[in-house]
């Protein structure tokens, strides 16, 4: 497949995106779309670490699920996502960081799925001077949608997030 880059802009960001999805998708809509996709997936970890969790509400359609099967399971709906979040959370200081992420996009149907590895830390969760770390990734889906009456532009959110540990999480147990 031969691809010519008409403006020198755009160079940087050809590279980062996969071939592959120039055999589907316009050029442009592609990288709109990318681009999109990856502000929501970066715009997560801020709203949760600083526990601005009402900023979820664009991030996730209000009928999203969100699981994270080993510690909380899975939960249906914005509204329960946010307070899950608060509730396993509390006071606890929580640091993500992702890295490796692939996204498929099909851009015509307005969908997308990816993944992306996570390390996150949380700082006093089980204690004031105890650390807990996990490792693993998300499996994401993602679906085109409006910001509302008032903002024309599209924005892409999440419709599922699962959280999938690469090490096994050893939780301590709990006496009644």
């Amino acid at each position: 497949m031969k691809v010519s880059i008409s403006s020198p802009s755009l160079l940087p960001l050809l590279l980062c995106a996969p071939i592959s999805a120039f055999a589907k998708d316009s050029t442009n809509q592609y990288l709109s779309d990318v681009h999109s996709i990856r502000q929501t997936i970066n715009l997560y970890p801020l709203a949760v670490d600083y526990k601005e969790l009402d900023r979820l509400d664009a991030l996730f359609t209000p009928n999203a699920t969100y699981s994270i099967p080993l510690t909380f399971g899975t939960v249906y709906g914005i509204e329960a996502i946010k307070e899950k979040i608060r509730e396993t959370t509390g006071t606890a200081k929580t640091q993500h960081l992702f890295a490796s992420e692939t996204l498929t996009v099909d851009s015509k149907a307005g969908t997308a799925t990816g993944k992306v590895y996570l390390l996150e830390t949380i700082f006093g969760l089980l204690g004031p001077n105890v650390t807990n770390t996990f490792n693993g990734y998300f499996n994401d889906n993602f679906v085109r949608t409006r910001r509302g009456d008032h903002w024309p532009e599209l924005e892409w959110r999440f419709t599922s997030r699962e959280f999938i540990p690469l090490i096994p999480v050893i939780l301590p147990e709990t006496n009644p």
